[in-house]
């Protein structure tokens, strides 16, 4: 039997980056973003804005220092620190995130923050305009690390990427859509491995479940 694997998305997840992002596009900028995102993928509807001027805001800000300096999550970052005093040492981090925009950037939030508790990020470049970086669905980069014999946990605020997790790792996964407000309305489908959590506590007790139905399975296969 494989090892555990733990993969989290980084904005959103790890970090909330939302009023960050506001207070950045109304300094710089001059918009005004509602107070609750209906759709975060989608911004520009929001700005009234063209997709084009909207990814170059995501890029202003993806250059700043804000995602250098704010702290993660208060309850996954003791989690994940916990975790690796406990021995697991494959905690990944998997984000949307431009390598070249904010990779040094976010290395360093990680080595700040989380030290070697965190292995590796794993870049997806999903927005990037930029044709030189390699872009990948999440499952991808997953599946870059990972055997057929592994146990993988993935967590995230975008339906379509835990969607694509779940589906492509039907069998050996837990994977959980973190609850906000651009992702509240969307409906996912019927899979045994793929659920919703309203918050990092709830996410975190269902993790605990997963861990000790996997140690039941390797308790029955020895």
């Amino acid at each position: 039997m494989g090892k555990l694997f733990f993969f989290f998305d980084c904005d959103e997840f790890l970090v909330d980056i939302e009023e960050a992002f506001k207070k950045f596009v109304f300094n710089r900028f001059g918009f005004q973003i509602t107070e609750s995102i209906q759709d975060i993928e989608k911004i520009e509807n929001e700005l009234g804005i063209s997709r084009e001027k909207a990814i170059f805001c995501w890029s202003e800000f993806n250059k700043s220092e804000h995602i250098r300096e704010k702290e993660p999550n208060p309850f996954l970052y003791n989690f994940i620190l916990n975790l690796s005093t406990s021995g697991y040492e494959e905690i990944h981090i998997v984000t949307s995130r431009p390598e070249d925009e904010c990779g040094e950037a976010t290395e360093y939030w990680k080595a700040k923050f989380f030290g070697d508790s965190i292995k590796t990020i794993q870049f997806c470049n999903t927005y990037s305009k930029n044709q030189k970086l390699k872009k990948r669905k999440k499952s991808e980069a997953i599946g870059e690390l990972v055997t057929q014999d592994d146990f993988i946990v993935f967590g995230d605020d975008t339906h379509r990427h835990v969607i694509d997790v779940a589906e492509t790792f039907p069998n050996n996964s837990l994977v959980c859509l973190l609850t906000k407000s651009w992702n509240k309305n969307r409906e996912l489908p019927n899979h045994k491995n793929l659920s919703r959590v309203q918050n990092e506590e709830e996410f975190v007790l269902s993790i605990k479940m997963f861990m000790q139905c996997i140690q039941m399975w390797k308790v029955e296969s020895d």
